[in-house]
């Protein structure tokens, strides 16, 4: 991701099973934000990953979790929701093995972490997974009306002005302590801890640290031996870690498409910062496909430029680091659903890489289901500073 306010974006990536709009723009100093499209002849798979205390771990789950979710297909006999569980458990197993082998070297390894998005659709096409851990989010957009073919041609889902609305449904849970049933939940689990949130600067905290209650990584708020030196007794919990204060277990929803579902958008918080569930649905239902994603970011990047009343060109000029003030990273992917064809061997394999390595693809060859699974994170990521120092993380 270059340096500066531009927005990077895949206008539009068209495939016969789906149609994808791709955009990310970076405010923090180091883009923590790491995100991938994956489109072949199996259907098409999306993962969104919201890093917190620095970028590792949202690197390592856009690298790798695609690779164990092949690997568990295979073994269980397909693309579906026992694959994408254990999918995330081999996910959380290896980055927590790296923090592991790291941890002499490297101690602030431990507390860095992910929040991370997943979305699937395989098979006969007939179903939508989806996949989360945090407060990245996924959202449908369904109407009850077919759409008109003169829209379709405009690559509009409806036309403006007509009463077919489109109705945004929240396919995920946002695992997030300043909603009052997730603390609910967190109280239950350690009813003898009363600071087990804390309302810190207005703002619930899981012990007075993160936001979210469901992570990838922050390894040192689930297992003792990472809360411990050499991690700095600044950083440490006070108390040992006899139970992980933090799930790595996903919330899956599967929804059966129906004829009006028409879309799906996945993003990170930043984009929900500033945009409700069906602003956003009726941006994607009003204006075309191509370049979707980038114009939900533009329009929330506007809200914040009214907020603090500058030009949005004012707000372009600001550096990465100095806009994380003023919002967060922001990765949009929106999937526009297709019936399946029946015949999809001869369909390419797609991957396009958002966030550090926006723009990148992998080629055209799937990685081997049964290969070696290496950790992607390499040395030279380890050695980069890490955005925080890890007592307080801006989720």
């Amino acid at each position: 991701m270059a340096a500066g306010p531009g927005i990077w974006s895949q206008a539009l990536i068209k495939s016969p099973v789906c149609d994808v709009s791709f955009a990310a723009v970076q405010a923090n100093a180091i883009m923590e934000d790491a995100s991938q499209v994956v489109i072949g002849p199996e259907g098409f798979f999306v993962t969104v990953n919201d890093g917190h205390g620095g970028a590792e771990a949202s690197r390592f789950a856009t690298d790798n979790l695609y690779k164990h979710l092949q690997v568990h297909a295979a073994e269980e006999g397909g693309l579906g929701v026992p694959a994408l569980q254990h999918a995330y458990e081999a996910l959380e197993a290896s980055f927590t093995e790296l923090v592991s082998r790291s941890f002499e070297e490297h101690p602030r390894l431990a507390c860095v972490g992910t929040c991370s998005l997943s979305g699937l659709v395989a098979g006969d096409g007939e179903q939508l997974i989806v996949g989360n851990l945090g407060d990245t989010r996924a959202v449908l957009g369904t109407s009850s009306g077919a759409v008109k073919k003169s829209d379709s041609k405009k690559g509009l889902i409806r036309s403006h002005g007509d009463d077919e609305s489109v109705s945004a449904v929240q396919l995920s849970t946002d695992h997030n302590v300043n909603i009052a049933e997730e603390r609910r939940k967190m109280e239950e689990r350690f009813p003898e801890d009363k600071e087990v949130v804390i309302d810190t600067r207005g703002s619930y905290r899981v012990k007075g640290r993160i936001q979210v209650c469901r992570t990838i990584g922050d390894v040192y708020m689930k297992h003792q031996e990472f809360n411990q030196s050499p991690l700095p007794p600044s950083i440490q919990l006070k108390e040992p870690v006899t139970t992980p204060y933090l799930l790595s277990e996903p919330a899956i929803h599967v929804r059966t498409l129906q004829p009006g579902d028409q879309f799906a958008i996945f993003a990170t918080d930043g984009l929900w910062d500033l945009l409700s569930n069906q602003e956003a649905v009726d941006m994607v239902a009003r204006h075309s496909k191509e370049g979707i994603a980038k114009r939900l970011i533009r329009t929330a990047l506007e809200r914040v430029a009214k907020r603090i009343d500058v030009k949005y060109a004012e707000l372009e000029r600001l550096g990465v680091g100095q806009r994380r003030n003023l919002h967060d990273d922001i990765t949009v992917v929106v999937v526009f659903f297709k019936p399946f064809p029946k015949v999809r061997t001869n369909i390419p394999l797609k991957i396009v890489k958002g966030g550090e390595d926006a723009g990148s693809a992998w080629g055209t060859e799937p990685p081997s289901p049964k290969g070696n699974l290496r950790l992607h994170t390499t040395t030279n990521r380890l050695m980069h500073s890490l955005a925080c120092s890890c007592c307080m993380v801006d989720d």
